[in-house]
């Protein structure tokens, strides 16, 4: 009778211990990657003299000096990751030398951590040496994380 009990017992256990409550079992350790955040810039950059471009998320923000990218026109370009200005090494444009604001392009910058594609796209004159733009700005991590964003704004000298 005793290897009877404990059989009993052993299928007893066996039973209950299947049978928990898969709740109650401690979940996976699973990595996250935080989401990047793009901050805006506020108001115009000492870094720029001269030439610049500034874009915004809207034309209210653009009013009020909102920035989510600026540049020099030249070389350099900016924009604001977890609340920190980020400075850019322009690495490639498809915009023609010595040429500025009626021409469509993509320029290209990139730092330690960032690769920012910015696709212009001309849509008027303001003035003397000031245009009117729209498009896309695409900031990529070394980690693999994406953010894409539509911009207006305005290039000048």
């Amino acid at each position: 009778m005793t290897k009877f009990k404990l059989l009993l017992l052993f299928a007893g256990f066996v039973f209950i211990t299947s049978c928990s409550d898969p709740k109650s079992k401690k979940p996976e350790e699973t990595s996250v990657v935080p989401e990047l955040s793009l901050d805006d810039i506020n108001g115009l950059l000492s870094e720029i003299d001269g030439c610049s471009c500034y874009f915004s998320e809207t034309e209210e923000k653009f009013k009020n000096k909102q920035f989510v990218f600026a540049t020099d026109l030249d070389s350099t370009g900016f924009i604001a990751v977890d609340n920190k200005l980020v400075k850019l090494k322009q690495t490639s444009t498809t915009r023609e030398p010595d040429t500025f604001g009626t021409n469509d392009h993509v320029d290209v910058y990139s730092s330690e951590n960032y690769k920012v594609t910015v696709s212009i796209k001309y849509k008027h004159s303001n003035g003397d040496e000031t245009w009117w733009n729209e498009g896309t700005l695409t900031i990529e991590t070394k980690d693999g994380q994406k953010v894409i964003k539509k911009f207006v704004g305005e290039c000048g000298c």
